[in-house]
């Protein structure tokens, strides 16, 4: 009897029997539950790529005009995603949930039904809206000096419904899983991500700007703007020094535009410092607040755009609207529009090839006389803009202004709050912004010539991304002055002549220049190297980042090496499990292409995953690089994570680690 009792299986023993032949049998029902259930999964399946392949051809239909058929397309799509949605509601799919791992790759393909089907009916009301219109796109664009209010105010509802279901569609992509859930759901809920992060920016400035648009056209009352012309061959903080100006008038959406007068016209005025409210870093000087030159030495356009409004009604008694700044590379896109534009009293046809040369270089040595050079320039520039404005097809006017502002070659300052706010969310202002990791380099040049026409600029970065969202970083400023060597004197080349000057001992082709390194907030460098010798900068803080300006002298002929090592604050966000890094590079409008190449490397035991379609971002494993031209700027963002087993283990210590309450 005592040997038997021994043997009998005690109450734990039978539980655990008892669990184990309720997993034997549970884990193939499960199974089995999962496999029956590919069934409508394979059916959603082939209507989200059905969906897919609807929406690419109706956003191509759109792109080249065809109204009708980029609507048909849509509704296809909608129809399509519907569809998707109802079978990835089915109630074997709906069983599957009590498989973990299926279950939420289940929920995200119920998610990206839903996200299509809200996708596709924003581009078939947007396609409605522009359909109603008269003449299509062209009545968005501005014709023969005018711009169509009534289209615009027209256009305003559709495009508002549109941003409503992409908002909409973007909470639902917020909220899917991005872990436990099969690899190709997951990067596709990761490319669906990446697509509404392109398009809601796009939908938002369309929205503010149809509602604001009608008061910068003076619907109400006429308004004046600034128009000041920026020569980037003498750069300057928002593009180039301002040589000449204009005042733009605009009643009831008819535009006028006076003649370019140099800015030297202009009276001074001098202040003893700027405006406390604006936050000019002291590392500009006073000038900034009195003197043409050097209202925009700072980065901002939003500071120099006031201070050129205030300077201008304190010497001219008029109140202003706002600014615009402009480049002759914009002049390029305005060409590409019309055709080539003669120019009888220049003696030449300017072309979108050789506007630029022209007004940055060429004029100064065909022109001797300082009056007759100023005066080309301003010929030159009211030539191409009058042609733009009478001649230029409404949809090529559109695309032409469209790739001037997002190249940073039109940027716009306003007066009015709201019509600010609205060229804000369109990009249009030029404005730094840091919403993760941000790299700037902004040059003002300070040798009084145009050498900045000859010279070549790269930035080289290389990110190690660390622990909580710090990292360091080694950034680098190259710059190659390729002007002629043993040059003679002259205004292009300098020297210039001036007592401010004299302490340079600069030489015709030598540039000397302000350059200063934009970074995040709170960032910190612990060295920085001039050729590889030890350098000096000064930190200051402007428009919510920090910077870090030095002096730089680069001969005719040589290059100069400016490395910086700096330690940033909190520029990925994330867990011990997987995070998200964000970068902006930002540089000015150069007459030549400034070169970037990024390397970043993703924390310890973590590697880079979901590679933004078309993009050029190269991953390989732990270390993602980047290279092309930073252009208007770029925008990079990169996921990284471990692999599956530290995700689960991770999420699990987290989970354990974290207190259930906080006393």
């Amino acid at each position: 009897m005592r040997a038997a009792e021994r043997t009998r299986p005690t109450r734990v023993q039978r539980n655990r029997r008892r669990w184990g032949l309720y997993a034997f049998v549970a884990v193939p029902v499960l199974v089995l539950l999962a496999l029956i259930s590919l069934i409508p999964a394979l059916s959603a399946a082939r209507a989200m790529e059905e969906g897919k392949s609807a929406l690419t051809k109706a956003q191509a239909f759109l792109e080249s005009g065809q109204l009708g058929k980029a609507q048909a397309e849509f509704n296809r799509a909608r129809d399509q995603f519907d569809r998707a949605s109802g079978h990835s509601g089915d109630v074997l799919i709906h069983l599957q949930s009590l498989v973990p791992y299926a279950g939420r790759t289940a929920d995200t393909l119920r998610g990206l039904s839903d996200i299509g089907v809200n996708v596709s009916q924003a581009g078939a009301d947007l396609s409605s809206g522009i359909a109603e219109l008269p003449d299509g796109f062209d009545s968005l664009a501005p014709a023969k000096g005018r711009i169509q209010v009534g289209a615009l105010e027209q256009l305003a509802p559709s495009v508002a419904s549109a941003r409503q279901l992409l908002e909409r569609a973007q909470r639902t992509a917020t909220g899917l899983p991005k872990s436990w859930v099969f690899p190709l759901v997951k990067d596709a809920t990761a490319l669906v991500r990446e697509k509404l992060d392109t398009a809601l920016p796009a939908i938002r400035s369309a929205d503010a700007l149809l509602e604001s648009l009608p008061e910068f056209a003076g619907q109400n009352r006429p308004r004046r703007y600034f128009v000041a012309a920026q020569n980037p061959a003498e750069l300057r903080g928002t593009g180039g020094l301002i040589g000449l100006y204009s005042i733009l008038t605009i009643n009831k959406g008819i535009m006028h535009l006076d003649t370019f007068e140099s800015i030297q016209e202009l009276p001074q005025r001098p202040a003893a410092k700027p405006p406390d409210n604006l936050g000019v870093p002291t590392l500009f000087g006073p000038g900034v607040a009195g003197y043409w030159s050097d209202a925009n030495t700072m980065a901002s356009p939003a500071i120099a755009g006031s201070l050129l409004e205030t300077l201008y009604e304190r010497t001219q008694g008029v109140r202003l609207d706002g600014t615009i700044f402009i480049d002759p590379q914009a002049l390029t896109y305005m060409i590409d529009a019309t055709g080539p534009v003669p120019s009888p009293e220049l003696g030449t046809t300017l072309t979108s090839r050789s506007v630029v040369p022209f007004v940055t270089n060429k004029a100064y040595f065909r022109f001797k006389d300082t009056d007759e050079r100023k005066e080309a320039l301003g010929i030159a520039a009211n030539d191409v803009w009058k042609t733009f404005l009478r001649e230029a097809p409404p949809a090529a006017a559109l695309r032409a202004l469209t790739e001037a502002v997002s190249n940073r070659h039109i940027i716009i300052h306003a007066v009015d709050p709201q019509l600010q706010y609205a060229f804000e969310t369109a990009g249009a202002t030029g404005d730094l912004e840091a919403k993760g990791d941000f790299l700037g380099s902004i040059v003002n040049n300070f040798a009084g010539n145009k050498v900045d026409f000859y010279m070549r600029r790269s930035i080289e970065y290389d990110v190690s991304l660390e622990p909580n969202g710090f990292a360091s970083a080694n950034a680098t400023l190259t710059f190659k002055n390729e002007a002629p060597a043993h040059a003679p004197p002259g205004y292009a080349l300098g020297p210039f002549e001036g007592e401010s000057h004299e302490h340079l001992h600069l030489s015709p082709g030598d540039n000397h220049s302000l350059v200063v390194l934009y970074s995040p907030a709170g960032t910190q460098v612990k060295s920085v190297r001039e050729n590889g010798k030890p350098s000096f900068v000064q930190p200051e803080n402007e428009s919510d980042l920090r910077l870090f300006g030095s002096y730089i002298t680069v001969n005719a002929q040589t290059s100069k090496r400016l490395q910086y090592a700096l330690t940033l604050p909190e520029v990925w966000r994330g867990s011990n499990a997987a995070g998200d890094y964000t970068l902006r590079i930002q540089g000015q409008p150069t007459i030549r292409p400034t070169l970037a190449k990024v390397t970043l490397r993703a924390p310890p035991g973590m590697h880079f995953t979901e590679q933004p379609e078309a993009s050029e971002v190269l991953i390989d494993g732990s270390t993602a690089t980047w290279t092309g031209e930073v252009g208007g700027g770029v925008d990079l963002n990169l996921h990284f994570e471990r692999g599956f087993w530290g995700r689960t283990w991770t999420q699990i210590t987290d989970c354990f680690s974290k207190p259930l309450i906080r006393l």
